[in-house]
C-alpha cells in the first residue's frame, strides 16, 4: 500500500475464521494466492459448538490435530426417548473426534498462517460493494480490495446480508453447556458420543465427553416438519440434564445458537463472493453437525478460485461443485430428517424393527463409507417391509 494507492489488496478475502474459511485459506495461500482471512474476535475464542468432529471429516485435515483431541469416541450410542429402547454401534477405530473448538479452529488458522496468509483478528468487515472485476470493503477503518470474498462467518453472515442473500427459512435452535464434571461422572459419559431422540420430541439431546468436562445439549429439528421450536429450550436443557443425573449448569454456562440445516435461498454465489459453511447453510440435516461440510466447503471455494481466476469462472465453479457434490445429499438428508422427527408412528415402527440397522448406517456416514442416498434407499425397502401384512 502507497500514498498514491490506498488500498490494501489481496488474490482473495476471507470473512470468518472458523472452519470453513479456514481451510479456505489453507488451500489458497498454499497454491500461492495472497490471502487476508478476516476474523471478528481475538483467536483463540470460545465457539458454542458440541465440537464433535466426526471421522469422515477428520481424515481429510491437512494437519494433524491428536494433540487438541479430548477425547476419541469409538462407540456411539442411540436411544428413542419413545420407544425405550437404545441402539448401539462401536468400532477399532474413532468414530468422533471430540474437540473444543477454541483450539481446533486455532490450530487450523496458525497453519494457514505459517502457509503465508494474513490474519486479522478483532476486524470486522463492512460497507461490501461488488463490481465487475473486484470486491470491495472496510476491514476496521481501512479499505481493502480483491479479486474475490468468501464469506465463512457462520448462519448470521453479515457479508450474506450486505450481498443482498435473504434469511434462512430452516433454522434448528440448540442450547448447549459445557459442564464441569467430577473424575467419576466423566468415566460414565467416557468414550461414547450419545444421542437422545425425542428429547425434545422433534430434536434430540447429546452428552459429548471431554477431558475434564462434558458437553451437553438439545436442539429442536420441528422446522423441517413445520413445527415450531419447544417454548423454553432451557427447560428442556434442565429436564435432559435430570434425566441423566447431572446438575444444572451457571446461567454463563449455558449458550444458544441456531443451526442452518437447509441452504440459504438465492444460491451460494453472487457477484464474487461466495457463502461457504453455516453461511450457506450446508449443515447436516438429520444432525445439525456442520464441521464436515464446511470443512469441504471451505475447499471447493479455494479450488475453484485456484482454477477459476483467469477467466473470471470462480463463481460458477464453486456452485456447480455444491450443485454437484453437497446439495443431492442434502436434499436426501431432509427426507430422511423429516421421516426422524416428522411422522411418530411411522418412525417407530421403522425403528423397532430396523433400528439396529439404522445406526449402524448412521454411523458408516460419519466414517465417510456411506452417504445419504443409500440411507434412503434403505429407508425406503424398509418401510415396504413394514408395509406388507404381518411386516410391522
Amino acid at each position: 500500500m502507497t500514498m498514491a494507492d490506498p488500498w490494501r489488496t489481496a488474490d482473495a478475502v476471507i470473512v470468518g475464521g472458523g472452519p470453513a474459511g479456514a481451510m479456505a485459506a489453507i488451500r489458497l495461500a498454499g497454491a500461492g494466492r495472497r490471502v487476508l482471512l478476516i476474523e471478528r474476535e481475538a483467536l483463540p475464542r470460545y465457539k458454542p459448538c458440541g465440537g464433535g468432529l466426526v471421522w469422515r471429516a477428520r481424515q481429510n485435515l491437512p494437519i494433524d490435530i491428536t494433540g487438541c483431541v479430548e477425547q476419541e469416541c469409538r462407540r456411539v450410542l442411540i436411544s428413542y426417548r419413545s420407544l425405550e429402547r437404545e441402539f448401539a454401534v462401536e468400532d477399532g477405530q474413532p468414530l468422533v473426534s471430540m474437540v473444543m473448538r477454541a483450539d481446533f479452529d486455532r490450530r487450523l488458522i496458525e497453519h494457514a498462517r505459517t502457509l503465508g496468509a494474513e490474519i486479522l483478528e478483532g476486524s470486522d468487515a463492512w460497507r461490501l460493494k461488488a463490481w465487475r472485476d473486484r470486491v470491495e470493503l472496510d476491514v476496521g477503518g481501512r479499505p481493502v480490495r480483491a479479486r474475490w470474498l468468501i464469506a465463512a462467518d457462520g448462519a448470521a453472515s453479515q457479508v450474506a446480508r450486505q450481498a443482498g442473500w435473504k434469511a434462512f427459512r430452516h433454522l434448528v435452535p440448540a442450547i448447549e453447556c459445557e459442564l464441569p464434571a467430577d473424575r467419576k461422572t466423566c468415566r460414565r459419559f467416557a468414550d461414547v458420543a450419545r444421542f437422545d431422540f425425542d428429547f425434545p420430541p422433534d430434536g434430540y439431546g447429546w452428552v459429548f465427553p471431554k477431558r475434564e468436562h462434558l458437553s451437553v445439549g438439545v436442539g429442536s429439528f420441528g422446522t423441517l416438519v413445520g413445527r415450531r421450536p419447544p417454548e423454553s429450550l432451557k427447560r428442556t436443557l434442565a429436564d435432559y440434564l435430570h434425566r441423566h443425573d447431572l446438575p444444572e449448569p451457571a446461567p454463563d454456562q449455558e449458550h444458544g445458537y441456531v443451526i442452518p440445516v437447509a441452504p440459504r435461498p438465492g444460491g451460494v454465489t453472487r457477484g464474487r463472493v461466495m457463502l461457504v459453511g453455516d453461511a450457506a447453510g450446508l449443515a447436516d440435516p438429520v444432525t445439525a453437525e456442520g464441521l464436515s461440510h464446511a470443512l469441504q466447503s471451505g475447499v471447493m471455494a479455494a479450488e475453484a478460485i485456484i482454477a477459476g481466476d483467469a477467466d473470471d469462472t470462480a463463481c460458477s465453479r464453486y456452485a456447480g461443485r455444491v450443485a454437484r457434490d453437497l446439495l443431492p445429499e442434502l436434499q436426501r438428508g431432509r427426507w430422511l430428517g423429516r421421516l426422524l422427527y416428522g411422522s411418530g408412528t411411522l418412525r417407530n415402527a421403522l425403528l423397532d424393527r430396523h433400528g439396529q440397522r439404522i445406526a449402524g448406517k448412521m454411523v458408516r456416514i460419519f466414517r465417510g463409507e456411506s452417504r445419504y442416498r443409500d440411507v434412503r434407499a434403505s429407508a425406503l425397502r424398509m418401510l415396504q417391509d413394514i408395509g406388507r401384512p404381518g411386516g410391522a
